[in-house]
Order: structure tokens, then sequence, then C-alpha cells
């Protein structure tokens, strides 16, 4: 058993990795500001406070006796507004550089490994599909340049002060529980997921510009996955992988495919491009799965019908309890 701490463990991907945690037997202290998620329905053995991840007196206490770190916090979108008075950049990595700070004191006196939750925002628009963890990185909007000098500040401190880290660039990330707000391309808020919703509402499917954007697609438990097999392999060297499939799929795509699984016929709306949105993003798992052994990922379709299930069974239970 081991004692864990996610920050910003309240949101979408937090969420899933700690009930995965759990269910390991391992204990689980969360961080999270509140500022992009809620508190509600957390597990009751989860040690939860709600504070900002830059405080080195919170970020001490709750990482007291730990084993690792998953650093999560961050505003993952554009539309995504930090507190008043404080910048996306101040979150986005001032939380990584505080954390930092923090492990290089505490790791004079016992080791606590770190795993850093990055985004493929870092690419900007690739040269090539099948992106590797090579191939330059010229992030295209402030996302994407806060994680991309987070990642450097990691391997900095891990070849200074012997941090052991491992970073894992997610790509678009989906499944049940994913926000759904519109015109978000974020690891945290993938487009099946903003679809399957609107499926089940009754509402039309919003796609930016023409629809041929292609994205790289991971269902939420392969990510948690990757995440939670990544502290094993932290180390001084801090290993940089994709958390990816190798497979992209256009937004047409997959509004054809949530179409189908509803079996209905939709109203598509278009929406303006986001000028910081890529035209196509698929990863390279060459790495990781060489490195964490990785054999099979839910394949998109599989991904999706869980995805809308789900929805569809919130709605259900939305009418239920209105009913009674």
């Amino acid at each position: 058993m081991a004692t864990y701490l996610i920050t910003g463990g309240c949101g979408f991907i937090g969420r899933h990795l700690t009930q995965h945690l759990l269910s390991q037997g391992h204990q689980v202290r969360i961080i999270d500001n509140l500022t992009t998620s809620h508190a509600n329905d957390l597990p009751t053995a989860v040690d939860f406070i709600q504070g900002d991840c830059r405080s080195q007196l919170l970020l001490e206490e709750y990482l007291r006796d730990a084993d690792g770190v998953f650093h999560l916090a961050a505003l993952n979108s554009l539309n995504q507004k930090p507190p008043q008075g404080i910048t996306a950049h101040e979150m986005n990595f001032g939380s990584t550089f505080s954390l930092l700070n923090c492990l290089q004191r505490i790791d004079r006196q016992r080791a606590i490994k770190l795993v850093y939750a990055s985004t493929a925002e870092v690419y900007g628009n690739p040269g090539f599909l099948q992106v590797s963890e090579d191939h330059p990185t010229t992030p295209l909007n402030s996302i994407g340049s806060d994680k991309r000098c987070s990642e450097l500040q990691i391997q900095q401190y891990s070849r200074e002060y012997g941090i052991a880290s491992c970073i894992l660039r997610l790509f678009n990330v989906y499944g049940p529980g994913a926000a759904t707000g519109s015109h978000s391309d974020s690891d945290s808020d993938s487009v099946v997921s903003r679809f399957a919703c609107s499926l089940v509402q009754g509402r039309p499917l919003l796609i930016e510009g023409s629809g041929h954007q292609i994205r790289d697609y991971l269902y939420i438990d392969d990510a948690v996955g990757m995440l939670s097999a990544a502290m094993s392999i932290a180390s001084e060297q801090a290993p940089l992988l994709n958390a990816c499939t190798g497979c992209g799929h256009s937004t047409n795509e997959v509004a054809r495919l949530l179409s189908q699984l509803h079996h209905g016929i939709n109203l598509v709306m278009q929406a303006p491009t986001r000028a910081s949105a890529a035209d196509c993003l698929i990863g390279s798992p060459q790495r990781i799965n060489q490195v964490l052994g990785l054999t099979s990922l839910t394949p998109l379709a599989l991904g999706s019908e869980k995805t809308l299930a789900r929805y569809q069974g919130l709605l259900s239970q939305l009418a239920s309890q209105q009913a009674c």
C-alpha cells in the first residue's frame, strides 16, 4: 500500500485516477482549488482539502510521508478562467514550480516520486503524422507553452536534485465524466464526451470548422492505467512519454460514430475554428508501449459506446428523480 497526493484530483482525470488507486488499496490525498471542478461525491476514504497548489505550506503538509504525487492541477482549456487576481500562467506553471521546490527540500530526507500530466498541445501543429516524443515543440497557445515550461523545469530538477519523475503527454482523453463545454479541445474536455452529452439531450452537434481536424482519442481507463504505471518508472532521467493510441479520427468521424450508436438522425451546427487548434495531432505510442509493456487499448467505438451509455444512464436517473 502506498500514499499518493493528486493535485487537481477533483477534475475528470483526477476522479478516475482516485478510484483506480483506491481499488488498488492505496491511500489518496487531494488538493484542489475547485476553480473548474467540484468535490461532490468524493469517496469518503479520500483526504481532501480545498486549497491552492502553489502553497508551500499546504504541499509540505500533504506530501509528508507520501510515496508519490500525480500533478494534474492546471487550467486545461482556454475557456477555463483562473480565480480573480491570478493568471493562468501562475496556476499552470506556478503550481509546478512550487511543487518542485517542495519536493527538492523533502527529497533530502525521503524520495517522493512525481508523475506529471502534460499535454500533446506542446507539439503545436506537427509536421508529420504519428508524432514521436522527439518532435520539435512549438505550442500554438498558452496552455501548451505553460506545460512545456513545466516539462523543462521538471527535467532540470530531476537532473540537478535527483527527483524521480515521469512526464506523460496526454492526447485527447475522453470518457464518462469529462467536461462537456463547447469550443474546447483540451485533454480533459473531449469532443466525444461533448457529442455524447448533446445526443442524449437532443441538442445539435457543434462542429468547429470543417470537421476534418484529426485527433488521437484516449479512453479514460487507458489514460489512468498509463498514469498509474508511470509512477513505477519515475526516475532521475525523467522519462517523457506520449500517452496516446497512435490512431487518428476526424471530428466528423466521431460525430457519425456517435450518431450511429445513438440510432438517431441529429442536426449538426458549424462553429468557427480556433486559431490555436492543430489540423492533425496523432501521437506515436511506440515508446510508451515498449516502456510500460502495453498490449491493447480501448478502440474509439467501444469507448464511445461506454461514454454514451453513461450519459444515457445519467439522463434516465435524472428523469426518474424528477418523476418522484
